[in-house]
């Protein structure tokens, strides 16, 4: 308590009448009157005071204006409510303000006084919230109070009396209350609130287009809806997930917001969750109009089914329980059966809704991972044993440049039986192993390779293929690891359903090999469903005069670059070699997908995703044609060679013609036509979407 130097705040009761009666009003109305006295010992003219019941906890809103003191210092302030009521009193003196708060009960139809209480200068609380506790508000009972952490947690209480109080502060995303006492002028660091009622399945402290339960489950991105509001439209693009952060507006940590669609995968794309237990839908929420959510499942558009409800939201942040009970079945949902594959918002009335703290009652990380029902999925790769049929019908599906390509057509079956590949001898030099894949590889005229098991085919040196082969790695999982294929003056290849990987070599070793190369003018070469990986500098290289080659439904990850058409002209001068590559995957790299020097290229429905800095290359008179591809990488597509020190080098242009590209991430769309040749050859071009895009990165590599 502050006394003798700051004086002291008399609040004395006016007795007008020795009736309990007030003038001018009836036996149910109280009254308070008072008199406030300055800390200088005069009457303290037009001070001013609030009363609030005591229990009140403000909703953001004034609900009681401040009561302006006669300039004698008087006040009455007559009620119907009865009760324990505060009083709060407010003074400027010398342009130094001072503060009274008192609690008193009000009886009903009397009139009631305080005797006298202390002023005190005016002081403030301060403190945190930890992040990733989701909205919150702090209040104090009683007075008008209402206050919003900002984005890192901090919050400030300010104009209190010195002295003690309770602070109630509620999580507004279903954690809880919590109340801590405090005196004026401390510092509370990191609050913990409750946990969350249900399971956090986005709480946006990281709002990067995937949700959280998509790091733990698979795909899991956000999306909203094109233009047409018919079509899915992913969050990949940077400037889209800007749009949707919340920014200004969030507390506590991050959030989001929107005035139109928003959704995010549960998990994987093409999964729904047999959510059983699920009873709650947990959401904050802060915004005007309607908010209406849909728990979904299916194939998005007419196909869709699930439950779905409409909310009205109000202007403050509020923590929202939708019961499922209480949600309205659409489409071929079932009362019976929770499907979710995607939550969805969208708001109605011409409102804009902030959103935090999404979370799902009754359900966790290993009840989601259990409860997986997957779309139906492609048929897997069939071992096709001595049916020459597969082998026929595995030739027709080859489209573009190397479409002639016959592999082992007409040949034999040659069965790999051991992963070894150079064993030692009696006499202790390296001979190829019986049964081997170096064996089958390495035979005269037509082959037919098939593999009698799994396993790591590790080749100890680079494996020179012979021509005319096919190395089919269906019905088995084959992992080719080591020094990697080289085919070198030969034609007629055709690599499907393997997997390149753990290479033998470093990226500082120079004798390294790539996991595949194909150079000195070889021609007709197809790699269909194959996945090439952690190579450290090139995965697939075509160059020195090679030809007619198509790459199909393949994956490229972890790398610098994937796949190198072509030298730089001061090494080799390539400028006839042919590429198609459609339908293949690339992701991890550091460098480029495709590195064209100087040569022709045919790219079309390609996802290249997150790739470090360059979708394609196109250099030194380079002829590409791009068609609805999607690239979700900072750099698209370039047209000029850099130097080691990343200097554009003069005269080192490609040329680049672009039809329908999905650009995720922006950049520019070029434009060569008349120098860019339309290949002959017929194919069929995919819309560039969504379901597109997971499908090539579901389906790519073995299968």
């Amino acid at each position: 308590m502050i006394k003798g130097f700051w004086g002291v705040l008399f609040l004395s009761l006016l007795c007008f009448s020795c009736s309990d009666q007030v003038a001018g009003g009836t036996e149910a109305e109280s009254t308070i009157a008072l008199e406030v006295i300055s800390p200088s010992g005069t009457q303290a003219s037009y001070a001013r005071a609030r009363f609030l019941p005591s229990n009140y906890l403000s909703n953001g809103e004034p609900s009681s204006e401040w009561v302006k003191a006669d300039h004698e210092g008087k006040i009455e302030y007559k009620t119907l409510d009865t009760g324990a009521f505060t009083i709060e009193v407010r003074y400027l003196e010398e342009s130094e303000s001072f503060g009274a708060i008192k609690t008193m009960s009000v009886v009903p139809g009397k009139k009631v006084f305080i005797d006298s209480l202390s002023l005190k200068q005016l002081a403030t609380i301060e403190g945190s919230i930890t992040p990733g506790q989701g909205p919150s508000v702090i209040r104090i009972a009683g007075l008008e109070r209402f206050i919003v952490p900002d984005s890192a947690g901090h919050f400030v209480v300010d104009s209190l009396p010195l002295g003690d109080f309770e602070l109630v502060i509620e999580s507004r995303s279903n954690r809880g209350d919590l109340k801590v006492e405090a005196e004026t002028g401390e510092v509370l660091l990191d609050l913990e609130l409750g946990d969350a009622k249900g399971f956090v399945v986005e709480d946006f402290e990281s709002f990067n287009g995937v949700s959280q339960t998509g790091l733990i489950l698979g795909d899991g991105w956000w999306y909203t809806l094109d233009k047409s509001q018919e079509n899915i439209k992913p969050l990949w693009d940077e400037s889209l997930i800007r749009s949707y952060s919340g920014r200004v507006g969030c507390v506590s940590g991050g959030c989001t917001r929107t005035s139109d669609h928003l959704g995010f995968l549960i998990g994987l794309w093409d999964t729904d969750y047999n959510l059983s237990s699920l009873d709650t839908l947990y959401f904050a929420a802060k915004g005007n109009g309607s908010l209406n959510i849909a728990l979904a499942y299916g194939e998005y558009g007419e196909n869709e089914s699930g439950l779905k409800t409409t909310v009205p939201l109000e202007g403050n942040w509020k923590g929202y329980a939708v019961a499922v009970s209480d949600m309205i079945p659409y489409g071929s949902a079932k009362e019976d059966t929770i499907l979710v594959s995607r939550i969805h918002f969208s708001v109605s009335d011409g409102g804009e809704v902030f959103l935090d703290d999404i979370s799902l009652g009754k359900i966790d990380s290993t009840f989601l991972e259990n409860a997986k029902v997957e779309w139906e999925k492609p048929e897997a790769s069939v071992f096709p044993g001595e049916d020459w049929g597969e082998h026929d019908a595995l030739l027709s599906q080859i489209v573009g440049y190397g479409a002639l390509t016959k592999g082992g057509s007409a040949g034999t079956i040659c069965l790999v039986t051991t992963e070894d590949d150079l064993v030692l001898n009696e006499e202790g030099n390296f001979v190829v192993a019986e049964g081997s894949l170096r064996e089958c590889a390495m035979k005269e005229g037509p082959v037919w390779i098939q593999f009698q098991k799994d396993g790591i085919y590790r080749l100890l040196a680079p494996l020179r293929i012979r021509s005319y082969k096919t190395v089919d790695g269906r019905g088995r999982d084959v992992r080719i690891a080591g020094m990697g294929i080289l085919a070198d003056s030969v034609s007629n290849l055709v690599f499907e359903n393997l997997r390149f990987t753990s290479p033998a070599i470093t990226e500082e070793d120079s004798s390294s090999r790539r996991a595949l190369s194909i150079h000195n003018k070889s021609t007709n070469v197809w790699v269909d469903h194959c996945t090439f990986e952690d190579y450290p500098l090139v995965l697939l290289d075509i160059k020195r005069g090679s030809d007619s080659v198509t790459i199909s439904w393949s994956r490229f990850e972890n790398s610098s670059h994937a796949i190198l058409l072509g030298l730089s002209p001061e090494t080799f001068f390539d400028s006839l070699e042919h590429l198609t590559a459609h339908h293949n995957y690339f992701t991890g790299l550091k460098g480029v997908g495709i590195l064209n020097h100087g040569n022709n290229g045919h790219y079309y429905n390609n996802f290249f995703m997150s790739n470090g800095t360059v979708g394609v290359a196109c250099t030194d008179r380079a002829r590409c044609l791009l068609e609805n591809n999607i690239f979700n990488v900072p750099t698209p597509i370039y047209s000029i060679r850099v130097d080691g020190f990343g200097s554009p080098v003069s005269g080192t242009e490609g040329y680049i013609h672009m039809i329908d590209n999905w650009l995720a991430e922006g950049g520019e769309t070029m434009e060569s036509a008349n120098k860019v040749p339309l290949p002959s050859y017929d194919y069929t071009i995919e819309e560039m979407d969504p379901a597109l895009a997971l499908r090539v990165q579901r389906d790519t590599g073995p299968r």
